[in-house]
């Protein structure tokens, strides 16, 4: 009811991720029928104070700034004191504690009877969670929730979601791909990055571990919405062994990671072989540098384009190949919200008085499709839904725009019936195919990706669709828009 208040502490409220979720809640809230109080917590209360008064008002919420340091020895103190119902870690780097106790801040939570959600997304951390904290949540009624991060919070989404039109599950690939200009994170970010790479790690090939390197191997993946490919290097995440488990028939799970810069992508992957040949030990010293090196060629190289596709092949219910892809595309820098979908979510289920399950454990396909896109309906953030057999505009146009296209313009399309315009004059034979999510011209001057984007006019709530333009990207094709009509 309007009586019950909620409070919530966000430790690292303040920082990249903490900010942003501040925000996320301050607009998917705003219907709600409780009070929540927001305690905005960190080792710098004018920072909190500083943000509190960036914030939008809610009338619903009420910001506070909370001193709290989860590294030192008064966290159980400060917590009593603070009475959270919730708390929300979004610091990082998720690195598992020494001796019995594991999972300090956790522990911390069960001792003072309150729940806890953390935005981890480091292998170890996020899977020995259960086994350390399951028992104690248990005993005392709780939920505590790891990973509620890109991965495995929004990947589990997705890969559910594709899956449902299949009758048996042989691969799934992930392949995330950030933009330079992108705020991915802070210093903790780029440590928590740079701190494993090189190191040996296990995907699953074949039906068993098969051991690869941290940021070494490249391949290139398509994600819908770029017009060019991205490369992806292994990297290690929860998703490579929460996967096999729950698919226990699967036979290949990867997932690979990347920078749309080949240039810095190279860079990475070369520090990576470094760092496994024992000839730099830690790069985590270096993180200042990074950042900086990070901004600069952000600056000169990149956009603020990042994107995820995930892709699951086996069989469908008729025993037929099938391979589904879930892509998820973010421009005008708003990639970083997605990562705090599944805690916002999260933290909607508790101020609505929703039930969450008891219990510690990941957090694995938490919440469905459509709840993600509510989230970041408010945001420049696209979401892809496409098999094999889909017809070329599904794999190219975001599944709501798809939703609402009229039936003609798609089968034209697919027949290869449209006209194009403004398309240089110096090239005139060409001819357009499509692969997974991405459009490409070939002409005699080489292949160009091409974006597209449905234009529609709007009336009385109905979106009449007369044209369809591309938008060539600007080191790609001299920067000339062009757009095709379907006749």
């Amino acid at each position: 009811g309007s009586g019950r208040m909620l409070t919530i502490l966000i430790v690292g409220g303040y920082g990249n991720f903490g900010s942003l979720l501040c925000e996320r809640l301050i607009k998917t809230t705003s219907h709600l029928g409780s009070n929540v109080r927001i305690l905005v917590g960190g080792r710098n209360e004018a920072s909190a104070i500083q943000l509190i008064g960036r914030l939008k008002k809610n009338p619903r919420l009420s910001f506070e700034p909370f001193h709290i340091d989860i590294q030192g020895s008064d966290v159980v103190d400060r917590l009593n004191l603070a009475k959270p119902n919730v708390v929300v870690d979004t610091t990082g780097p998720f690195i598992q504690g020494h001796g019995s106790n594991k999972y300090p801040l956790a522990s911390a939570c069960v001792n003072i009877g309150c729940h806890y959600v953390d935005l981890a997304d480091t292998r170890e951390f996020v899977t020995q969670f259960a086994k350390e904290m399951d028992a104690p949540a248990r005993s005392k009624g709780l939920s505590l929730i790891t990973g509620a991060s890109t991965v495995p919070g929004v990947t589990s989404v997705l890969i559910d979601d594709a899956a449902s039109n299949h009758s048996r599950l042989d691969r799934i690939e992930i392949c995330f791909s950030a933009g330079l200009k992108t705020k991915t994170g802070g210093i903790s970010t780029i440590k928590s990055v740079m701190g494993s790479s090189g190191r040996p790690f296990s995907i699953w090939k074949d039906g068993r571990p098969h051991q690869v390197s941290n940021w070494i191997g490249s391949k290139a993946y398509r994600l819908s919405g770029f017009p060019s490919r991205r490369i992806g290097s292994f990297y290690d995440t929860p998703d490579l062994e929460i996967l096999p488990k729950k698919y226990p028939q699967i036979k290949d799970v990867t997932f690979m990671a990347g920078m749309e810069s080949r240039l810095v992508q190279s860079t990475f992957n070369a520090m990576a072989w470094l760092s496994k040949h024992n000839l730099v030990k830690d790069w985590t010293r270096h993180a200042h540098v990074l950042k900086f090196l990070s901004e600069i060629s952000g600056k000169f190289l990149g956009t603020d384009e990042s994107g995820m596709t995930v892709q699951v092949s086996g069989l469908d219910m008729t025993g037929q190949p099938l391979t589904s892809s879930r892509d998820i595309f973010a421009t005008n820098g708003d990639g970083p919200n997605i990562p705090i979908v599944p805690t916002t979510i999260i933290l909607r289920n508790f101020i609505e008085g929703r039930k969450v399950p008891m219990g510690a454990y990941p957090c694995d396909a938490f919440f469905k499709l459509k709840d993600l896109q509510s989230v970041v309906s408010d945001l420049n953030v696209h979401l892809y839904s496409f098999d094999d057999r889909s017809p070329m505009l599904q794999k190219v146009i975001p599944i709501d725009c798809f939703d609402a296209l009229p039936k003609k313009i798609v089968d034209s399309f697919e027949a290869g019936k449209f006209q194009v315009e403004n398309f240089p004059k110096f090239s005139p034979s060409w001819k357009i195919s499509s692969d997974h999510g991405l459009l490409e011209a070939e002409t005699r001057w080489g292949r160009f990706g091409l974006r597209l984007t449905p234009v529609w006019t709007e009336k009385d709530g109905q979106r009449n669709f007369d044209e369809i333009s591309y938008e060539t990207k600007k080191s790609e094709f001299l920067g000339i828009p062009v757009s095709v009509k379907y006749r």
